[in-house]
């Protein structure tokens, strides 16, 4: 904004939502506000506009397969009801459909209880300075009891903790609410719970399992909004162990909570590898506006235009996240996602129904000391270590706060796994050879031999039987499944990009170019397609490069626009991406898979 000092005029250039346009405002005429108002941006924005609205009208037109598959039910935690034409998309919705559902979400004050006999002087004297601990058990109780209430029997969701406090309720409060719920949905959430000293294992064995227990057989759920890397690295040491041997499989979520972040990529496939291996049942993603930042000194992010989170979301659910704990920005152009979800265009998958899992997974176990301290703060510069942090080689490299925008070492699974190419955004990774699952050790002597949950084959796709390939890494290094040889990241990654690439072929499908991409089977001779333009804050047409490797399709159409694609001789075929746009593929096979 500039006010020019010759004229009664003010300068208005670019915008918080990505718009690059000028604009000058001139006070001298009367009717400026309402021009204002109306002001219409040029470009990349109102392309985008566009784009979305022809996605909204083809769905009207759209009519759901007759044999397609029943989709996973999806959960909105925190979707805001107060914008009038996104209410009335919430109540047709309710009203024709079962898919998605809507809790009843929001904060309340917290609780304030006597917490002297807790023997861990650490947690009793925490607190969250944003939160007013001013409420009795009985009034926490009486505010869970109206949420229910007017929940109209969907549910609620409400924050149980933080990293900051976990305590903010008392737990016999909490389990009290599970009880009042009768059977309801309940999702308690607990953003940034991490903590990679021993105290944390008072809170585990006093808060987290015993919510944990109780909340099984209560229609309950832990959604653990944790950060960096979590799913990654903290979530396989010895404290979280009840948890990845899927003893909790119906009551952990994991989600994730990615300000200033840098690895989205990474803990995207770690959160489908803990449900894909069977950990857990189902994962959860957010969208928030601080999401855009991934450079502390450049936090303030106030987008008004949403697309890079409908495009996310499409994403994270065409994979198979159920519970979304969206923020609301504007909740008019985000109710496409609701309507997309219930007309059944947007597939939501079971773990056993995706074919776009790559052959070869990487299980993490023992997460190195220094990868998790030296990978775990990404908020400030002043960590950076000349001789230290430029030459570390590490299999999952320049994640703290020194490294915003940086490039990727060669050597990086960021790099040869996902298709990234800088520590940056990437909400939407490419994984061109299949998503490379992160998971818990399935062989070998790092795998739980009592472990609750299935083997990974198990839980999948019958695809894949007998083409899985397992690699080792504690997150700094590799290593034999005997654990007997130790390899550099800088050498041994050659080996495993190199069964990567060779193993796509095994697939039914593979994509190239700027897109995310998933494929899952929706009845017995079609998959499904979803295709995502990956370009978060920078949106840009793409073309995805679809390849059919073992599968001849015999038809192969856009399911809104009802456009019509063929294979060529090549095996291939090219499918445009709008700017800021997503496409539903239809893939229907000459015989059963």
């Amino acid at each position: 904004m500039f006010k020019d000092p010759n004229s009664n005029t003010v300068i208005l250039a670019s915008a918080q939502s990505g718009g690059s346009a000028i604009h000058i405002i001139d006070f001298d005429k009367s009717s400026w506000k309402k021009e204002f108002e109306k002001l219409d941006p040029p470009g990349k924005i109102q392309t985008i506009i566009s784009n979305t609205n022809e996605i909204r009208k083809n769905l009207k037109n759209f009519k759901k397969p007759t044999d397609q598959f029943e989709s996973a039910k999806v959960y909105f935690m925190t979707e805001s009801r107060k914008d009038k034409s996104a209410t009335a998309v919430i109540n047709n919705i309710e009203a024709k459909y079962d898919n998605p559902i809507f809790l009843n979400g929001g904060h309340f004050d917290k609780e304030n209880w006597d917490r002297s006999s807790m023997t861990s002087e650490v947690y009793k004297n925490k607190r969250d300075r944003r939160m007013k601990y001013k409420l009795t058990q009985d009034e926490v109780l009486e505010i869970i009891t109206k949420k229910h209430n007017e929940s109209f029997g969907k549910g609620i969701s409400y924050w149980g903790g933080h990293g900051n406090d976990p305590y903010m309720y008392q737990v016999s409060t909490t389990m009290k609410g599970l009880d009042i719920a009768n059977g309801k949905k309940t999702v308690l959430v607990y953003p940034e719970v991490e903590d990679h000293s021993d105290e944390f294992k008072f809170v585990m064995n006093d808060l987290i399992l015993p919510l944990a227990d109780y909340a099984k057989n209560k229609n309950g759920n832990l959604y653990m909004r944790n950060k960096h890397l979590f799913w990654q690295a903290d979530v396989y040491t010895d404290k979280w162990e009840p948890l990845v041997s899927g003893r909790y499989a119906s009551v952990f979520v994991p989600a994730m909570e990615e300000t200033t972040d840098k690895s989205m990529e990474l803990s995207f496939t770690s959160r489908l590898g803990l449900w894909a291996s069977g950990s857990v049942d189902s994962w959860g993603a957010r969208c928030a506006r601080d999401n855009a930042s991934f450079d502390r000194l450049r936090q303030h992010s106030n987008q008004t235009l949403p697309n890079h989170f409908l495009k996310t979301m499409v994403y994270s659910i065409s994979s198979g996240a159920q519970y979304i704990n969206n923020f609301s920005v504007d909740q008019d152009y985000m109710s496409l996602l609701w309507e997309l979800i219930a007309e059944g265009a947007l597939y939501v998958p079971k773990r056993s129904d995706i074919l776009s899992f790559s052959p070869v997974h990487l299980s993490v176990n023992n997460p190195d000391a220094d990868y998790i301290q030296t990978s775990s703060n990404v908020k400030w510069l002043t960590f950076f270590k000349k001789d230290g942090d430029n030459l570390d080689e590490l299999a999952f490299s320049r994640l703290n706060g020194t490294w915003p925008g940086a490039p990727l070492t060669e050597w990086d699974f960021s790099r040869y796994a996902a298709g990234a190419k800088e520590r940056r955004l990437n909400f939407i990774p490419k994984y061109n050879n299949g998503m490379v699952l992160i998971t818990p050790p399935q062989n070998g002597i790092f795998a739980d031999k009592n472990a609750v949950r299935k083997p990974l084959v198990d839980n999948i796709h019958p695809w894949y039987k007998n083409i899985l390939k397992e690699y080792h890494t504690d997150g700094k290094k590799y290593m034999s499944a005997d654990g007997k040889e130790i390899y550099k990241a800088s050498e041994y990654y050659k080996v495993i990009e190199e069964d990567i690439k060779k193993n796509a072929a095994l697939l039914p499908i593979t994509v190239s170019g700027n897109v995310g991409w998933v494929v899952a089977q929706t009845s017995p001779k079609h998959l499904r397609l979803t295709l995502v333009e990956n370009g978060y804050i920078n949106p840009e047409e793409a073309t995805a490069v679809v390849k059919f490797n073992i599968i001849r399709p015999i038809k192969i159409v856009d399911l809104l626009n009802e456009e019509e694609f063929k294979e060529s001789k090549e095996g291939t075929t090219e499918i445009k991406i709008p700017l800021g746009g997503f496409r539903f593929i239809d893939i229907e096979l000459d015989k059963a898979l």
